[in-house]
């Protein structure tokens, strides 16, 4: 279901813009925390900034104490709906899962191995939630809106096939 809808708001171009800030990427964390993780996740810090090599980034800092602290990375470069920013900050916050509570340091190339995987699959099981690791439909603000054969056969093999 989730696919389809992705198709139909591309081809519709129903795109509603949303402002992002600071305070509502940690208003929605928060949200989605207690709906799709127990609220076991700590909080991050959020980074809101023009990226145009990836839509989101998670990374982690190891204090001198040995925590670990989040940080989620939003890019500007894309006009985010509601539906997307829910899809995106999720997507982070999986990895936020995988490194402070997994444990895992190193998870498969660029970071969506198995247990990355894993998330994935619970969360579509459990709410039905389809989280992309490449997705086809989305699309930088400059950039013209076309969906090759071969962003859908990249999304396919990094999607499915989990191969890179």
């Amino acid at each position: 279901m989730g696919d389809w809808n992705v198709k139909l708001r591309f081809a519709a171009k129903l795109v509603l813009k949303m402002e992002i800030t600071k305070e509502l990427l940690k208003q929605k964390f928060m949200e989605y925390n207690k709906l799709y993780f127990n609220n076991e996740l700590a909080m991050c810090r959020f980074t809101y900034i023009y990226m145009r090599d990836v839509f989101g980034r998670y990374t982690t800092n190891i204090t001198a104490k040995g925590e670990k602290i989040g940080h989620i990375w939003i890019s500007r470069s894309i006009e985010l709906d509601e539906e997307m920013l829910r899809d995106l900050l999720v997507h982070e916050m999986i990895h936020h899962y995988v490194r402070t509570i997994d444990g895992v340091f190193f998870d498969g190339f660029f970071c969506h191995g198995r247990h990355f995987v894993r998330q994935v699959k619970r969360l579509k099981k459990q709410y039905g939630l389809d989280i992309w690791i490449c997705n086809p439909y989305w699309f930088y603000k400059n950039e013209k809106p076309k969906v090759t054969f071969g962003r859908k056969a990249i999304a396919f093999l990094r999607n499915r096939l989990h191969l890179f």
